[in-house]
């Protein structure tokens, strides 16, 4: 038995690092993970298959290389660990929230139901038919509202 062997397999089963590159055709990054710097590997995602999510890493988030068989050269790359350098956007139990690099967000609240979106550009909306209903009032504000 080859116990030095068995030793490094075992340490490299998870390792906590941070994405160092991303390439975004190959669906890829690189994570430094203590002195290593692995090879091009896939990171997780929710859904690849025929309902697909794309989001990919950014490079500095903190990550978990995952080697199934304790070679990271085969390893997969479980993203989205917070860190201080990435902390969470909030600390309420019902808020789920996305934000983006330019400040642009999404944002439900569990409790109140509430639901906002912010988008500091162009929203267009596609669809074969469009229904608001809605209790309240509907407010709109613009500089010109054009209604054909």
């Amino acid at each position: 038995m080859n116990i030095p062997e068995l030793t490094r397999r075992v340490e490299n089963l998870l390792r906590l690092g941070t994405v160092a590159e991303v390439d975004h055709p190959a669906a890829r990054c690189r994570v430094k993970t203590g002195g290593l710097l692995t090879d091009w590997l896939p990171w997780f995602t929710r859904r690849a298959g025929s309902t697909n999510d794309w989001d990919p890493p950014s490079v500095g988030e903190q990550c978990l290389v995952l080697s199934p068989s304790g070679d990271p050269a085969v390893g997969f790359v479980l993203v989205g660990v917070y860190s201080q350098a990435n902390p969470a956007d909030s600390d309420d139990p019902a808020v789920h929230r996305t934000e983006w690099a330019n400040g642009d967000h999404r944002q439900h609240h569990a409790d109140s139901g509430e639901y906002r979106l912010h988008v500091s550009g162009h929203v267009q909306i596609d669809a074969a038919s469009l229904t608001i209903d809605c209790s309240g009032p509907v407010v709109i504000n613009g500089s010109t509202i054009d209604l054909n």
